[in-house]
């Protein structure tokens, strides 16, 4: 195990930060239950998606605080951690919660909207705490009045719990369990693990829908930057039909170029280029019978472009 002076340093919480976490959460591994974890974070300092989530009205907790951190220990940490392959995640229990409170805040914007002439982005979103979550889940008589928050779905990806010698241990662990954090923290690691196989495999079909459902009320809006205004809207069907009526144009007039210089082409030439057309990838282009007058046809119009 680190010592307290490395691991500060490498989970940058503050030494009240993680007693606090610790006295809230316990002592063992949140995930795996596993003694002596580390306090880390559920959304990292250096995720580069951090000021998109601002943008959006997403993010509002503090990332050193209580609201951001979990004890975990090594082996979930590591699993948890890896963005392109996680092996653990962990989100909300209750889905369905969160994406009733984005309908209505939604509507309290466009009213608010409509009432005052000015653009719905121009009023803040509103999404709900840890302590709106646990609220919830009290008076739906899911947690107790003492619970530290509300629960949350515990999934494992991979089999890596003792070096996945004891199939079936996950079971054990994959109940769902009170959580102290900001929500919305745990929604980022469930939306990237979204595109997953082994979320697509694992998970089952509604709790997914109900995820990508959330996900597309949290960015449908135009709560962007301009920078991703710009981007998005390269790709929106009137955009990119107009491009695709500018391709087609441009298309067009080089091959019409391209038959007029290619008029009077040998026999040769037309071997070579069926050679090349062929269905099966050939390395070779141009054929045995194939003359300097077909490679100076051939490749014409590349040399002409350089």
């Amino acid at each position: 195990m680190a010592s307290s002076s490395s691991s500060v340093a490498s989970s940058g919480f503050s030494a009240a930060t993680k007693a606090e976490t610790f006295r809230i959460a316990g002592t063992k591994c949140w995930a795996c239950s596993t003694t002596a974890p580390e306090i880390r974070h559920v959304v990292p300092h250096h995720d580069p998606q951090i000021p998109v989530w601002e943008q959006a009205g997403l993010f509002t907790f503090d990332y050193e605080h209580t609201h951001n951190s979990i004890p975990l220990c090594g082996s979930c940490h590591t699993e948890f951690d890896m963005s392109l392959d996680p092996g653990y995640v962990f989100f909300p229990a209750d889905i369905q919660y969160f994406i009733d409170f984005e309908r209505q805040d939604r509507a309290r914007r466009e009213q608010a909207a409509a009432d005052t002439a000015v653009h719905i982005s121009t009023f803040s979103r509103q999404v709900p705490t840890s302590v709106d979550y646990k609220k919830h889940e009290i008076n739906s008589n899911r947690v107790s009045p003492t619970a530290i928050g509300g629960r949350y779905s515990r999934v494992f990806l991979k089999q890596f719990l003792h070096s996945g010698e004891i199939p079936g241990v996950e079971k054990t662990f994959s109940t769902a369990k009170e959580w102290h954090g900001a929500p919305l923290a745990s929604i980022r690691r469930a939306f990237a693990a979204l595109s997953s196989p082994r979320f697509f495999i694992i998970v089952d079909t509604n709790t997914r829908h109900m995820l990508e459902e959330l996900r597309q009320l949290y960015f449908s809006d135009d709560r962007l930057s301009s920078e991703l205004i710009l981007l998005r809207d390269v790709y929106r069907p009137q955009a990119r039909t107009s491009q695709k009526h500018q391709l087609e144009n441009q298309t067009n007039d080089d091959s019409a170029r391209y038959d007029k210089k290619a008029e009077g082409q040998d026999t040769g030439f037309a071997r070579a280029l069926g050679a090349a057309n062929h269905d099966g990838y050939n390395e070779w282009v141009l054929g045995p019978e194939s003359t300097t007058n077909d490679i100076v046809k051939l490749y014409a119009p590349v040399f002409s472009s350089t």
